[in-house]
């Protein structure tokens, strides 16, 4: 047995930290194997918790599975008063400070960028630089020399 706090997401699935709103904690238990990060879980309701209550939930915590945060996908009713379900671990909100910590050089991010990365997104022309030399003692014969260099 573990503890289980349901909660209402209402944050979309890529924001590393989501806005919850609780609904209630239950007890879980395992009655077959599972996965960790895709666990089937059975929790029984109490007589003061309606069905309505709990199947209205769509994220939950458990600490037991290492402080795992999951989104809720399917609600099974296995009798009156034992509830399944299916959850999917939530990757981002589960490992958020950890990602917070990271140092790194940002591709691509909505306000800042960085122009000397290109990434295929931003149109970048790279202005011709022509550079014209005269010989010090001018040409003696009627052959030339043409240097290029880049495209």
């Amino acid at each position: 047995m573990f503890d289980i706090t349901f909660s209402i997401n209402k944050s979309p699935i890529n924001k590393l930290y989501k806005d919850l709103q609780i609904v209630t904690t239950l007890s879980g238990e395992l009655r077959q194997q599972t996965s960790i990060l895709t666990p089937t879980i059975q929790i029984e309701i109490s007589p003061n918790t309606t069905l309505n209550t709990v199947t209205t939930a769509n994220y939950c915590y458990i600490e037991a599975f290492n402080g795992r945060k999951y989104f809720i996908e399917e609600w099974e009713i296995v009798n009156a008063n034992i509830l399944q379900f299916t959850a999917r671990v939530d990757v981002l909100s589960t490992y958020a400070d950890i990602i917070k910590q990271q140092k790194a050089i940002i591709k691509r991010q909505e306000n800042l960028w960085n122009l000397y990365l290109n990434d295929g997104s931003f149109k970048i022309f790279q202005n011709p630089n022509i550079l014209t030399k005269a010989f010090p003692s001018g040409f003696y014969t009627d052959e030339y020399v043409l240097s290029i260099a880049g495209k």
